[in-house]
């Protein structure tokens, strides 16, 4: 569970998970872009992704040192995540990620 505390409140909340992968699912990122080159579709780690992140920290290091608002000059379009339901009806039990390259 995440729990988060709101800046004025004094009591944490549970945040809702919105992803439907709750368990340990380590190389699901590489099963997914398995899946999606086979599906011909661009995978979620993309370069333009990791790109924007870099600037992201990067932004952060800088605004942080003058004092000022950094303007991002990259972006990326987000690909999909995996459809809800990918899973239902699999048999996953011992190595979920390679089920999603079925």
């Amino acid at each position: 569970e995440v729990h988060v505390l709101l800046k004025g409140n004094n009591e944490p909340f549970v945040m809702q998970q919105t992803h439907p992968f709750q368990e340990e699912f380590r190389g699901l990122g590489v099963a997914e872009m398995a899946w999606s080159l086979r599906k011909g579709r661009p995978n979620r780690a993309s370069k333009e992704m990791a790109y924007h992140a870099l600037e992201v920290l990067h932004g952060i290091a800088i605004s942080s040192e003058k004092r000022a608002h950094y303007d991002l000059k990259s972006s990326f379009e987000l690909t999909p995540a995996i459809p809800r339901g990918y899973f239902t009806g699999l048999n996953i039990n011992e190595i979920e990620e390679s089920a999603i390259a079925l």
